[in-house]
């Protein structure tokens, strides 16, 4: 036959468990109960309820900063369209200024013996020869840039000035140019 041992139990340790359990269920009845209204001289104060959330001036100044940076965020998209614009322009008169100076180094006697200057706002040309052709050709690609023209330079040893102009009025800039130098 076996024999039960009741193991002693320590009066601390009974004593924190009660402890615990009152805890618990006061906790439970504070947490499903109502908030109780005490009426004292004619005001309502609610007992056993904390402020919680935020304030309406929390929530106002949150607001405006938020709106601060949101502003700030459209000013940098502006600028970043503006400035890629800008560039996409600039990338344009590169690419028509090496290719007047391509078709002049097909053709290097006729623009050595300066049959392909050309000044700023000179009217196209409306000859048949080839410098003729590829001066008008020219001119009408850099017409689609903004206010777009160019001009023309070669020296006698063959060096090749190449200048596009165009306007940038429309992003707040003025008139803008890329200059090309090279021999040719």
């Amino acid at each position: 036959m076996q024999r039960l041992v009741a193991k002693p139990v320590k009066p601390g340790n009974l004593q924190s468990n009660e402890r615990r359990r009152a805890a618990a269920d006061d906790a439970a009845q504070h947490r499903d109960a109502p908030a109780r209204s005490v009426v004292q001289g004619g005001s309502t104060n609610r007992s056993c309820v904390a402020q919680q959330g935020f304030s309406l001036l929390e929530v106002l100044v949150a607001i405006v900063i938020l709106s601060f940076g949101i502003l700030g965020l459209a000013g940098l998209q502006n600028a970043a369209l503006k400035n890629g614009h800008s560039a996409m322009l600039r990338a344009q008169a590169a690419q028509y200024a090496y290719d007047i100076v391509d078709r002049m180094r097909v053709n290097r006697t006729a623009a050595v013996a300066g049959d392909y200057d050309l000044t700023i706002a000179a009217d196209k040309p409306t000859g048949t020869s080839l410098p003729d052709r590829d001066r008008a050709g020219w001119l009408t690609q850099i017409e689609s840039l903004p206010a777009g023209d160019g001009s023309i330079a070669v020296t006698a040893t063959g060096v090749a000035t190449v200048v596009v102009q165009w306007s940038e009025a429309a992003i707040g800039g003025g008139t803008a140019e890329f200059k090309l130098v090279t021999e040719l």
